[in-house]
């Protein structure tokens, strides 16, 4: 091989290495332009099927709303009550039950006829339960500081009355009135 055609496959072989090193450096790797991973789970992919989101709503796809019959049309421009009342009964299923939150803590303690079990039927105004509440050690310890000096001023009250009480003729009667 003569030195020239030698000249010529070195600056060749050089030439495609460059190119072939300027490819890898172009690509973006492992992590895409902010440093996530590209293999991994991201945290915007699209599911397949009804899902729940954080905020609460819910996702419902194209082919599960084809499967609910739910079909978007649009409303019609139009005047409409801000609500409107229904009519309605509230039917708890037994086999899915139900709940009852009350809005302060406590505890529950069974009504005159227990605790009402899953399917047992109840009737509006009946007593299922009761709440008792209950504090928090703070809290109580507060309430009995309060109780306390609530006691001392109304003691020191009436030894004021007795006292004024004794000095009728000295004391005027409002002042007497007043304490």
């Amino acid at each position: 091989m003569s030195r020239l055609s030698y000249a010529r496959t070195a600056a060749a072989l050089v030439l495609v290495s460059g190119f072939f090193t300027g490819l890898t450096q172009a690509a973006p790797g492992a992590h895409g332009p902010n440093g996530e991973h590209l293999d991994g789970p991201s945290g915007t992919s699209r599911a397949s099927g009804l899902m729940r989101l954080p905020d609460g709503s819910v996702n419902a796809p194209k082919l599960a709303q084809r499967r609910m019959g739910i079909r978007t049309q649009l409303a019609p421009v139009t005047a409409a009550a801000a609500s409107v009342q229904l009519p309605g009964q509230v039917v708890v299923d037994p086999n899915a039950g139900g709940r009852v939150q009350a809005v302060y803590g406590g505890r529950i303690e069974p009504g005159p006829k227990g605790l009402p079990v899953a399917g047992e039927a109840v009737r509006k105004g009946q007593v299922l339960a009761y709440l008792r509440y209950q504090s928090e050690p703070f809290a109580e310890a507060n309430q009995r500081s309060e109780a306390s000096e609530l006691r001392a001023n109304r003691i020191t009250a009436e030894q004021r009355v007795k006292r004024l009480e004794s000095l009728e003729g000295t004391v005027p009667t409002k002042d007497i009135e007043a304490a």
